[in-house]
């Protein structure tokens, strides 16, 4: 039986870049850290591969299976104080039915300053808590290949206001768009594997201050994540292995791999390596074109790990 786990938001191997890494750093003195914040969390666990949108913005995905809960952070798809929505999507497309009581999907989105899991059974301050079984997916939902859900929770207090999408206009999923995205991922790509990663980290600093403030996360911990990324050889798919996906309401798009899936892969990833099985690290990247200009900008980016520990 193949194991996998999945790593959620840049949790790399690393290895020794920080000189370079450091003469690029001055954005990320503006990061404010509060140990004491609480956040928006997602916390969940999976049997087939799972996307859990906030505001149309995927602020987790799960490829793999694996049977322990990870957590997510919910803020970077917070749109603003109020009402939120949230949609879990359940790719079915190698669902086994069962009539066993055992979660094949668990999601709870709390408010809170620690990171720890939930417990499916307990629902105390948890604002959405959503658990599926093999009893609760329908025959329809197997004809479909896939079963989606949506709730809707109140945020009390967003801790930042830096989605710079909302500032974005409105993308049309045609082949200019795809070609000119495809094009930015180029670039990216061979930014990341150049020996000088100065223009790497100047398409991508703006992006990933932003989703470190909304992580609540310290300058330390990004430039780590910074290491993590760079000692990576990142390979784009060939341009007709991808297809163009939209979120944020249209103003985000991305590229994944044209498989099918309900949900697929990033079209970026690095080589597999590990002394232990083969680790394939993602790395999921969203550009917008801002309403003052006529280029693809990043605006977020996430990654993780997906190791296949053999038999």
């Amino acid at each position: 039986m193949k194991i996998y786990t999945l790593l959620i938001l840049m949790m790399f191997s690393l290895s020794s870049c920080k000189s370079q890494i450091n003469d690029y750093a001055e954005l990320l003195e503006n990061l404010k850290y509060d140990p004491n914040k609480e956040m928006y969390q997602i916390a969940g666990t999976n049997l087939y591969p799972v996307e859990l949108a906030i505001n149309d913005y995927p602020a987790g995905r799960g490829l793999a299976f694996f049977g322990h809960q990870m957590y997510y952070i919910a803020d970077i798809g917070l749109q603003k104080k109020g009402r939120q929505t949230a949609k879990v999507t359940l790719d079915l497309k190698n669902f086994k039915p069962t009539e066993s009581d055992q979660p094949i999907l668990f999601v709870a989105i709390y408010y809170h300053g620690d990171i720890a899991m939930p417990s499916i059974d307990d629902e105390e301050d948890v604002l959405v808590h959503y658990v599926l079984t093999g009893k609760d997916v329908t025959a329809q939902d197997i004809k479909n290949g896939y079963i989606t859900k949506s709730f809707s929770f109140e945020a009390r207090e967003v801790r930042t206001d830096l989605d710079s999408w909302k500032n974005s206009k409105k993308l049309t999923a045609n082949d200019a768009l795809f070609h000119q995205l495809y094009e930015a991922y180029e670039e990216l790509q061979s930014d990341l594997n150049a020996e000088d990663k100065g223009d790497a980290i100047e398409k991508m600093k703006v992006a990933e201050y932003e989703t470190a403030q909304l992580r609540g996360a310290k300058k330390e911990w990004i430039l780590e994540e910074r290491e993590a990324l760079f000692s990576n050889t990142w390979k784009l798919l060939p341009k007709d292995s991808c297809k163009l996906k939209l979120y944020g309401d249209g103003k985000i798009a991305t590229l994944v791999k044209k498989d099918g899936s309900i949900i697929s892969p990033s079209a970026i990833s690095s080589n597999p390596r590990s002394m232990h099985g083969k680790t394939f690290q993602v790395l999921n990247l969203y550009f917008h074109i801002p309403n003052n200009k006529t280029d693809l900008e990043l605006t977020r980016f996430d990654a993780y790990a997906v190791t296949n520990f053999g038999k």
